[in-house]
């Protein structure tokens, strides 16, 4: 174990010996761990970095913990988890792979053959979009809209109320004024 005031990160998980990773899921760490084939621990603690690390667990490159509640032989237990189950180094070295395959490209009919080569290495399933398996009125957001333009309606039409409501008491009152 080192500690240092800064190290850096992307030499240190190159390195060959580095067995896993301890990082709050912040997205560069994340990729940078995926880039070298690491597995990871996550204590993720805001913003993007539960998210993060819901879809490193998904993705089965490592486990996560909350950060405040963890107790010191649970998080040995994930650690030893995560080193012991081969199965997360194979993932994210998988995944490593198909970064380093996705930075060699050239001409467009290398290109081509890339894609090919590739889906025929690794399958296709991570390309696809999610957009596949949703219905149709909600590839078309046809939900959201059902909500929000009868919403937008009720308050335009009160506004447009109130503000009728007004102008005829200002106005009405000057009519009979004159």
């Amino acid at each position: 174990m080192l500690v240092s005031k800064w190290i850096p990160q992307r030499s240190i998980l190159s390195h060959k010996n580095v067995k896993l990773f301890i990082t709050h899921c912040g997205a560069n760490g994340i990729g940078e761990a995926i880039n070298n084939g690491v597995p990871m621990l996550g204590f993720p603690i805001f913003g993007d970095q539960p998210a993060n690390a819901h879809n490193m667990v998904e993705r089965r490159y490592g486990l996560y913990m909350e950060l405040f509640t963890a107790q010191s032989d649970e998080i040995t237990a994930k650690i030893n988890e995560v080193i012991d189950n081969p199965s997360y180094k194979s993932n994210v070295y998988n995944a490593s792979q198909i970064l380093k395959e996705l930075n060699e490209r050239n001409s467009p009919t290398e290109e081509a053959t890339f894609w090919i080569e590739h889906v025929l290495k690794f399958g296709g399933d991570y390309m696809r979009s999610s957009s596949v398996d949703m219905p149709l009125y909600q590839y078309l957001i046809l939900d959201v809209l059902v909500f929000i333009l009868p919403a937008v309606s009720i308050v335009l039409a009160i506004l447009f109320y109130c503000f009728k409501i007004c102008y005829n008491r200002v106005c009405g009152r000057k009519m009979k004024s004159e």
